[in-house]
């Protein structure tokens, strides 16, 4: 599911992030709202699990929203037919008992055991299976999250000192968060961000995306210099950038 966009004019001064809903067909369609720094175009993205994404600039006016949406309801109709077919491909994770985990491109087998006297989540992984050991009332999914990220954390760590050493490319800063569609980012201060869901994607594609992002630290735009730069280092870095593109919305709980 592409995204759609287009130019305006404009800059922006903060990010404003909030939902809203519009009617189509007789149902109401939830969408999020997203007005960013420095951007100077609109663009709409269906995005698999999450829905509808609106990115404006700063100023863009709330009261135009609508008539944009209106204007680009074919294209709506097309891409939630497109995410309910995906959807019901690619269901949910429930956190139960026998379903599959991928991390770092293996498929790990998930066990839930809940007890009435234990007071603390433990998660522990061996043989190909995760073992989730929880009290009655906690929650399977978010206790699964923070160990993931918790992981995340300790793995893209690892891979982006191992890549900068190799390329002479030292961040200042390193961080994860939970980009809704972006997998990295490099700032203009010289920090580097990762998207901690990289954890379940192949070990290759990972360590793409920690280059990419290093190589922004020399180039910091995509020019013919930053992809030459991204290839002097990985040779191959088309065939991981192809299967983010491909696979990239499974990479998801």
């Amino acid at each position: 599911m592409e995204g759609k966009a287009r130019l305006c004019q404009g800059a922006e001064m903060s990010v404003d992030r909030r939902s809203g809903t519009f009617r189509l067909d007789g149902r109401d369609i939830p969408y999020q709202l997203e007005r960013r720094r420095g951007r100077r175009s609109v663009s709409l993205y269906l995005r698999p699990r999450e829905g509808l994404l609106v990115r404006t600039p700063r100023r863009f006016p709330l009261r135009d929203i609508e008539a944009l949406l209106r204007e680009e309801e074919n294209w709506i109709r097309k891409g939630l037919r497109e995410r309910e077919a995906w959807l019901q491909e690619n269901p949910p994770m429930k956190f139960e008992s026998g379903e599959t985990l991928r991390l770092l491109g293996v498929d790990w087998s998930l066990r839930v055991e809940r007890e009435s006297s234990r007071k603390r989540a433990q998660v522990s992984a061996a043989g190909g299976t995760l073992v989730l050991r929880l009290p009655e009332q906690a929650e399977a999914g978010d206790v699964l999250r923070a160990w993931l990220r918790r992981l995340a954390r300790k793995v893209l760590l690892e891979r982006t000192r191992h890549w900068a050493e190799i390329t002479g490319l030292h961040p200042k800063r390193i961080t994860q968060r939970d980009n809704r569609s972006r997998w990295g980012s490099c700032s203009s201060e010289g920090s580097v961000n990762f998207n901690w869901k990289l954890v379940m994607a192949p070990p290759e594609v990972l360590d793409y995306v920690v280059v990419h992002e290093l190589c922004h630290l020399e180039e910091p735009n995509h020019s013919s210099a930053f992809w030459n730069l991204v290839e002097s280092v990985l040779p191959a870095y088309r065939k991981q950038r192809r299967w983010l593109r491909e696979h990239g919305d499974r990479l998801e709980l």
